[in-house]
């Protein structure tokens, strides 16, 4: 891998796992809505974000094809390490590169 290829996977990695680590807040928040201690200053606007934001990320996971939203959770979501995987380092490059850009392209 070159350079500019590792400079390009690392952009869309940060990108999805930006975007995942917003649909984990986000899911935090709907699951503690009638908790008064953690929540007592959220509005119907904000639980109302939250929920389309979760949905839309479920969405889109069930838009890509199984193997490409298996990867995006295992990585990003459970946080399973890429040696884990049962992927080789260049084979996991690929897969996850194709999967990473096939969810970034459902948000343009």
């Amino acid at each position: 891998m070159t350079i500019a290829e590792q400079d390009d996977f690392r952009l869309v990695r940060n990108r999805v796992e930006q975007i995942c680590e917003q649909y984990r807040v986000a899911e935090i928040k709907l699951r503690n809505i009638n908790n008064s201690i953690l929540n007592n200053k959220i509005n119907e606007k904000q639980i109302n974000q939250y929920r389309n934001y979760v949905r839309t990320f479920e969405l889109i996971l069930r838009c890509l094809n199984k193997e490409e939203a298996n990867l995006i959770r295992d990585i990003n979501l459970n946080r399973i390490p890429s040696d884990k995987l049962g992927y080789s380092r260049s084979i996991y490059y690929v897969k996850y590169r194709k999967a990473a850009t096939s969810f970034l392209r459902y948000l343009s």
